[in-house]
């Protein structure tokens, strides 16, 4: 477990997990993302923040774990 939160993101494929550096609710919330293929521009949009144990499920990059205070 990692105590010091730092910005991360995996992409893989149309999916992308970013953990920003806020604790709030809980340091180990993710923000699962969904790449929009109508869109030129390959933009990523939010679909909902998730607990690293939920969406760990859907990447093969091992994502941080955050010690909860």
């Amino acid at each position: 477990m990692k105590n010091e939160i730092e910005y991360f993101e995996a992409i893989e494929g149309n999916l992308k997990a970013v953990k920003c550096i806020g604790e709030f609710p809980s340091p180990n919330m993710w923000n699962f993302c969904v790449k929009n293929v109508k869109n030129n521009r390959g933009w990523y949009e939010s679909v909902q923040w998730m607990h690293v144990s939920k969406i760990q499920k859907f990447f093969e990059t091992v994502l941080p774990v955050y010690e909860e205070k």
